[in-house]
């Protein structure tokens, strides 16, 4: 087990392919999926031969950024969720900060512990100057993590016909 960052309460390690089962089950509940572009779950299939292999190879760059397994301690290194501190596709200064976890898991604080610290350890080792993150309005539990990180409200828009927000932080 490769471990990114480790907090209190949480590891952070790279993804392997025998994460498949977990990432299935997470997509697999319908209130994880509420606030996401996912009417139906994917299948195991398309989670091993689809979604896992480009987490597996960006891991593989070991520059600082992009998706990690969530691991609760207290609970034997339970799987939690997931989280992804990444280049943004349309600015490659800007780093999106993203998560997903199980629905036992809501409502700990493990987003916004393992958001924080992937933010100092960015901010610390990366020199990350501008942060963001996007969620549908409806979802404040998210908003919450994001504006608990330090994250403020950019802007309102709308994807695919629904409102959503996205959040953002600046270092000077």
């Amino acid at each position: 087990m490769r471990i990114h960052l480790e907090t209190e309460r949480l590891i952070l390690r790279d993804f392997d392919p025998d994460d498949v089962d977990n990432l299935v089950a997470l997509d697999a509940d319908p209130e994880v999926r509420r606030y996401l572009d996912m009417p139906e779950p994917p299948t195991r299939h398309v989670v091993e031969c689809v979604i896992l292999p480009p987490i597996l190879a960006d891991a593989e760059r070991r520059d600082g950024f992009g998706r990690w397994i969530i691991l609760e301690k207290a609970r034997d290194f339970r799987f939690i969720g997931w989280i992804h501190f990444r280049r943004a596709k349309s600015d490659p200064d800007e780093i999106e900060l993203g998560y997903r976890l199980i629905r036992e898991a809501w409502g700990h604080g493990y987003a916004t512990e393992a958001s924080l610290a992937l933010i100092e350890k960015g901010i610390r080792e990366q020199g990350v100057t501008r942060i963001s993150a996007t969620a549908l309005a409806d979802n404040a539990a998210s908003i919450r993590v994001m504006e608990k990180c330090g994250l403020t409200l950019e802007n309102r828009f709308m994807y695919k016909d629904i409102p959503a927000v996205k959040y953002s932080l600046r270092v000077p």
